[in-house]
């Protein structure tokens, strides 16, 4: 029934969970409960290096002696075997522990999931010959839920991670735009604040992709992308729109501010020059915005206007906010 309620109680919390780390907080919390009086320590596989993920209970492992015992101890013999290790005695071991504890005892159990060894749970106590056989078992029933939990917020993770990133140059896509837009609404909305969209677009980029052909293009898409990333707040959400136009969700920016965000755009798109015909060129851009509440109160509304307003600024018509 210990078993049972654990590996519950650890189910419910990856369902709820919405990242790895407050997911491994709460496996930790929940395995210190279960394991009263005991040290528990969740590391996670980096490479070849052990990183302290979460904690619980009286006392944790450390990052630089857990990559030792990845190397050479107690850790590595639990990932060869895949099974947990059992030390009785640490002041008598022979191998290199987790923990930093000279006495007691330590139980360390490997995150396996799908034949990768992600990391491990630690659980120690200051009294030798602490853990029983059905205490092990408990610990790895355990280990192989949180470790198949683990892998699938990271396959989720990184799911997200390509629906949402534009491949050529490594920025959020059009997707994300529309979804952080959206996200951005409803905060706006509750907490009575403001934010701004700014929409650019590259001037005559078809040209640059007719005479000088597209792998020059595409590279110098990926050098606005890296000059504008190295320009925006780091709350400041970059994507790329489409084809050769550019999206930036402002948050906490209000209209009066957006004029000098797109002048300073403009500027920092100048300083990136291509060959043409022999000559030496500079980019240059269309800029479009809108801000929140005073141009729209939903999606659809904000980006829209804000549409329509770059295709204004393309043509030298109205002001582009």
């Amino acid at each position: 029934m210990r078993q049972i309620e654990l590996i519950n109680l650890i189910a419910r919390s990856a369902t709820s969970a919405s990242d790895i780390a407050s997911f491994l907080n709460a496996t930790a919390d929940l395995v210190s409960d279960t394991f009263e009086g005991c040290a528990v320590s969740v590391l996670l596989r980096s490479n070849d290096q052990m990183e302290l993920t979460a904690s619980a209970g009286p006392g944790e492992t450390d990052n630089q002696r857990a990559t030792e015992s990845l190397r050479t101890g107690v850790i590595a013999q639990a990932f060869e075997q895949r099974a947990n290790i059992l030390i009785e005695n640490v002041a008598e071991a022979a191998t290199v522990t987790a923990t930093a504890r000279r006495s007691g005892s330590e139980l360390t159990v490997p995150l396996v999931a799908f034949g990768d060894t992600l990391g491990a749970i630690v659980i120690s106590h200051t009294q030798a010959q602490y853990f029983s056989h059905d205490d092990r078992a408990v610990a790895q029933a355990a280990a192989d839920v949180c470790a198949t939990a683990v892998r699938n917020i990271q396959l989720g993770n990184e799911l997200h991670r390509v629906t949402h990133t534009d491949f050529l140059t490594g920025l959020f896509n059009q997707r994300h735009f529309h979804n952080v837009t959206a996200q951005e609404i409803v905060r706006c909305r509750r907490y009575h604040k403001t934010f701004s969209l700014v929409m650019f677009d590259i001037h005559e980029f078809h040209l640059i992709n007719e005479t000088l052909g597209f792998n020059i293009g595409d590279e110098i898409l990926r050098q606005v992308a890296t000059t504008l990333r190295s320009h925006v707040r780091t709350n400041d959400v970059l994507c790329r729109y489409a084809g050769d136009r550019f999206g930036i969700v402002l948050p906490e920016t209000d209209i009066d501010h957006v004029d000098s965000i797109m002048a300073k755009i403009q500027e920092v798109l100048c300083r990136i020059e291509y060959s043409a015909n022999s000559q030496k060129r500079r980019l240059a851009a269309a800029c479009g915005s809108v801000s929140y509440p005073q141009d729209g109160s939903s999606e659809n509304e904000m980006i829209r206007k804000l549409q329509d307003r770059l295709t204004q600024a393309k043509s030298g018509g109205a002001a582009s906010a």
